[in-house]
């Protein structure tokens, strides 16, 4: 039942400031965390933990920008199951972009976003686009 107290995981995580300087798929530490219903987002590693095995929604949101330009990946255990890029590396604007996964995850399986082969090394967190990650259980 996923109304029960014990079955109740949802969080939601962004950025607190502007990032430089990420290689290739470095992982992207969401550091404020505004939501975490059965403390499975971890804010020091920005990793999620399944606590609760089941069927998850998750949803990210990466910015870049002025001129620049991320790739990030969603892993899930060592797999990559989504990607998305924001992209204003040839213009002056903000690149946004969103996206989500739904998976099933057994317990302790760890999900985490991080960055992908293409990116000039900067991540937006503060400003008009928020970097953003999220999630919860749909059903066991």
């Amino acid at each position: 039942d996923t109304n029960s107290e014990s079955t109740r995981v949802s969080f939601y995580a962004h950025l607190s400031k502007n990032l430089a300087g990420i290689g290739v798929h470095h992982p992207i530490v969401f550091d404020t965390v505004r939501y975490n219903d059965g403390n499975a987002y971890n804010k020091v590693d920005g990793e999620f933990t399944a606590n609760v095995p089941g069927t998850y929604f998750f949803i990210w949101t990466i910015s870049a920008r002025d001129r620049t330009y991320m790739e990030t990946e969603l892993v899930v255990n060592g797999v990559v199951f989504g990607h998305v890029i924001g992209d204003a590396a040839d213009h002056d604007d903000w690149g946004v972009a969103t996206g989500f996964v739904i998976v099933r995850l057994n317990l302790n399986d760890t999900v985490w976003i991080r960055s992908g082969p293409v990116n000039n090394g900067q991540l937006t967190g503060t400003g008009y686009g928020t970097t953003s990650f999220g999630g919860y259980l749909l059903y066991q």
